[in-house]
């Protein structure tokens, strides 16, 4: 007999991973934001994207996206519309911006495996 799961039953445990790390937000968008300057080195510039600017917005995105791991509301990402409406005004190539999100989320899912 196959065992049958309940979406509640999966989603219980990503809520508690998904909690462990809002408890440590601050050191998670600090890492995200150096993952992020290594990953996409050229997006991280004094005169394009200051560091402060990334770490700040690596922030947003993890208090915007973890806590929808905890239940059914969807993310809210006006963040991410904001800071790409300033990048694009700063010049940033959007290919770079993106590359940027992808590392993000690639953060985000690293950090919650090594999590559990």
């Amino acid at each position: 007999m196959d065992t049958v799961y309940d979406d509640a039953d999966l989603d219980r445990p990503i809520a508690r991973l998904a909690t462990a790390l809002l408890n440590r937000l601050d050191e998670l968008a600090e890492a995200m934001a150096e993952w992020i300057q290594k990953e996409v080195p050229s997006y991280v510039d004094s005169e394009l994207v200051p560091y402060d600017d990334l770490r700040e917005d690596c922030r947003a995105q993890l208090r915007s996206i973890l806590p929808r791991l905890c239940g059914p509301e969807a993310a809210d990402i006006s963040y991410a519309r904001q800071s790409g409406r300033q990048r694009a005004a700063l010049g940033v190539p959007l290919a770079k911006a993106m590359d940027a999100y992808r590392v993000g989320g690639r953060f985000i899912w690293e950090a919650l495996v090594a999590e559990a």
